[in-house]
């Protein structure tokens, strides 16, 4: 899991038992052990994010294109460039424009290929040497 997101990190403090308390029964040793108490209430719900659609680059007029620059080692840069990939991964999560034909890009038609590039040049002003 890169960077540790996604990580949640609960810190549990230890509490004695005092010596004169009755013995715990092993049932409430478990129960004690899966749900100390007030852990659960103190906990928030997290929010989860859906799929990154990008519908405003897909309803995008025909004669419109979002300008990416690139830098040295032809990357996209900047938030257009971030924009790009989260477009081409709404292009990968998509089985109707990227079906499983391949499991290695190598292998996949390049004619395929070629479309693809064509969707995102529709798309975005790509200078040619971003297109490596």
């Amino acid at each position: 899991m890169g960077r540790g997101k996604g990580l949640h990190k609960i810190i549990v403090p230890v509490q004695f038992v005092a010596s004169k308390q009755a013995p715990l029964e092993h049932n409430d040793l478990q129960d004690n052990f899966l749900d100390p108490p007030g852990i659960l209430d103190c906990m928030k719900q997290q929010k989860i994010r859906g799929p990154t659609i990008v519908a405003d680059i897909w309803n995008q007029p025909r004669n419109e294109r979002i300008f990416v620059a690139f830098n040295s080692r032809n990357q996209a840069i900047g938030v257009e460039g971030r924009r790009l990939a989260s477009f081409i991964g709404s292009i990968a999560r998509n089985s109707d424009l990227t079906p499983f034909i391949a499991e290695v890009w190598r292998r996949f038609p390049k004619k395929n290929k070629r479309d693809l590039l064509e969707l995102v040049k529709s798309k975005f002003l790509i200078p040619a040497n971003g297109e490596s």
